[in-house]
């Protein structure tokens, strides 16, 4: 038997080892992708994402923040040879953007959620921390909603989800999200959150699905489970 004293003393020890073991998962997971953030976005998504916290960063989110002067004269050819706007409307403006046919303006068709979560961070480095932001959502989200229990149970959450991050960062599916900025990666804490109070309390449940939506539309299927 471990006594009263005794367990009191390890627990400044316990709380060195977890401290070392966070700081070794986060460097791991920065060092891991480095190389995946030098090259500049990749695809419609990362350059949307991207491209979106920029205009958050600069309050433009609901205004045009792109310079495009030839979509005007560009739409009135199409429509001259007889195209309908079904039929550009996805490809006149690359990398995430549409022309939506009843303002006929140019939109971004993405959640907020990546952009705002990145628009926190310096342009330059917005790349590269995006791998060490999902690491940290998944540790913080865990211990929000993991706040009130015993400090024996804290301890093993903490291990799992340290053990998850490891695994995710060399696993597919999950290492795929950690390469580029994308909406999936930042519902890993979410959704990891979402299950562990499910049972304990289904409202917070319902918010942490509900926040998850603002970053993935998809992920509305997910209250499925609640509402039966």
């Amino acid at each position: 038997m471990i006594s009263k004293k005794m367990k009191l003393s390890l627990k400044p020890f316990n709380r060195i080892v977890q401290i070392s073991i966070f700081l070794l998962v986060i460097a791991t997971v920065y060092v891991r992708f480095y190389k995946n953030h030098q090259e500049l976005p990749r695809g419609c998504d990362e350059f949307g994402y991207l491209h979106m916290a920029e205009a958050i960063e600069n309050g433009k989110l609901l205004e045009s923040h792109t310079y495009r002067p030839f979509i005007k004269d560009l739409t009135n050819h199409l429509n001259g040879l007889g195209f309908a706007k079904e039929d550009y409307a996805w490809v006149i403006a690359s990398h995430a953007y549409h022309l939506d046919a009843s303002s006929n303006k140019i939109i971004n068709q993405y959640p907020v959620g990546t952009s705002a979560l990145m628009s926190l961070f310096p342009k330059e480095l917005r790349q590269y921390f995006f791998p060490v932001v999902i690491a940290l959502l998944i540790y913080l989200l865990v211990l929000i909603v993991s706040i009130k229990e015993e400090s024996v149970v804290r301890s093993k959450q903490f291990t799992l989800v340290s053990l998850f991050i490891l695994i995710s960062v060399v696993s597919v599916p999950f290492l795929v999200e950690y390469t580029n900025v994308n909406s999936v990666a930042p519902t890993f804490g979410l959704l990891i959150a979402t299950g562990i109070c499910f049972f304990r309390n289904w409202k917070l449940s319902a918010l942490l699905i509900a926040i998850s939506i603002n970053f993935r539309l998809a992920n509305v299927l997910l209250y499925a489970p609640i509402l039966q």
